[in-house]
């Protein structure tokens, strides 16, 4: 499941995130699996930002709030579906 719980965040899944740190952390900058939530991932996606640093998930945190507060989760899910291959 990419996102179990995207009808209950903000946007952020703030377990999810955690525990991808702590993975990333304990894995030396190796990781299996992400923290992004569908909501960022639309905002990555529409913002064409590919740089991989920790200030660019910080921003894209802040505009999937932002945009969870502007659209419906289904509205949501229905861009991600069309922008994700």
């Amino acid at each position: 499941i990419e996102d179990e719980r995207f009808y209950d965040h903000i946007g952020v899944d703030i377990k999810r995130t955690a525990a991808a740190t702590i993975n990333y952390v304990l894995n030396s900058g190796e990781s299996s699996f992400g923290g992004s939530t569908i909501t960022q991932q639309v905002v990555k996606n529409i913002t064409q930002d590919k740089e991989d640093t920790a200030t660019r998930k910080v921003k894209e945190m802040v505009k999937a709030i932002q945009v969870e507060h502007f659209l419906s989760k289904d509205e949501i899910l229905e861009l991600y579906l069309n922008l994700i291959f």
